[in-house]
């Protein structure tokens, strides 16, 4: 026999929903972070920390251990140290709490997964250049441990006196000074010091910064030629030791740019455009005239010292003094 239908009412209570977090920080660096709200509108009263994986990384002094009661923010302190070659994850499992009625309310665990840089670590650089020279370095070459490739920025530059040409501002890539170059007319190697700071770059955050290294660049002098000027006769060796200029580097070798004889035959062993020559290469070069006033033979030579540094350009300047031309004479008595 069936009596009467009646009913049972059983109330759900809701459970929190939370998403799961990412965040990314420096080595070392307080997480800052505010554990997530509930998706679903439930009041959380406190989340239980119920797995923290650290991946072998260094937990630091003020960090939470496993525990039950936590406040959003009891995360905030917490740091680790990641001396590793890249990038490590350390992974919180949260279960977030709601109290209603009195009564504990369990939600879904979430994650919290915090990515940890390392410290870019770069190791000081040299190079050594010509005055004049730009730059060529990379950046990257040097480093030693944090990343394959970082950002960079140029925090402080000694020219030594030098005068500087290059960009009026810098790039943060690995080849941020190459377009760098100096010009070092004194007697002696000078040496400029760039100053360099590198960071792992962060999207959305302040990026990652090492400790700053030094890059120094050695910067050879350029020799200087003397400009000379001399007089001959026609066909004689016009007797030129070419030298450098009062305060040079001394200078190797020089190499002939140009030749100007216009309306002068030139000797048979003469120097030609293209040689490289000692200081003495000139003292045979013989010049005709057969014109009716003095002509200038002007020779347009590069000074290169033993370094290999080119100096810029200079001329050695040789007026050959007219001849008296005679035609023969016949007779007749």
């Amino acid at each position: 026999c069936e009596g009467e239908e009646f009913t049972v009412t059983v109330t759900i209570r809701a459970e929190p929903v939370v998403a799961d977090q990412v965040l990314t920080v420096c080595n070392e660096q307080a997480l800052g972070v505010t554990l997530n709200g509930s998706e679903n509108g439930v009041a959380i009263a406190h989340y239980n920390i119920t797995n923290i994986n650290r991946n072998g990384l260094t937990a630091g002094g003020a960090n939470i251990s496993i525990g039950n009661t936590y406040s959003s923010d009891d995360l905030k302190d917490d740091s680790y140290t990641n001396n590793s070659n890249g990038s490590v994850d350390v992974v919180y499992t949260v279960v977030p709490v709601s109290i209603q009625g009195g009564v504990e309310v369990v939600g879904g665990a979430f994650t919290l997964t915090v990515t940890v840089n390392p410290v870019p670590v770069v190791s000081a650089q040299t190079e050594t250049v010509c005055s004049g020279e730009t730059i060529n370095l990379n950046l990257n070459d040097g480093i030693v441990s944090g990343g394959t490739s970082f950002k960079y920025t140029i925090d402080a530059l000694d020219e030594s006196g030098l005068t500087r040409t290059g960009p009026s501002s810098y790039g943060t890539g690995s080849d941020a000074l190459n377009g760098d170059s100096f010009i070092n007319t004194t007697s002696a190697a000078v040496d400029v010091v760039y100053t360099i700071t590198p960071y792992i770059e962060i999207s959305g955050a302040a990026d990652c910064g090492g400790e700053p290294f030094e890059v120094r660049v050695t910067v050879n002098p350029a020799p200087v030629g003397a400009v000379q000027t001399a007089t001959v006769n026609s066909g004689i060796p016009i007797g030129v030791t070419l030298a450098s200029a009062t305060g040079s580097t001394p200078i190797s070798n020089y190499r002939i740019e140009g030749i100007t004889s216009t309306d002068l035959e030139i000797g048979t062993n003469n120097r030609e455009e293209g040689d490289v020559i000692s200081a003495d290469g000139l003292l045979n070069d013989t010049y005709t005239n057969l014109t009716s006033s003095d002509v200038d033979a002007i020779y347009r030579l590069v000074p290169i010292s033993a370094g290999g540094c080119e100096g810029e350009e200079f001329t050695v300047t040789v007026t050959i003094r007219a001849e008296p031309v005679v035609a023969d004479q016949v007779l007749t008595v």
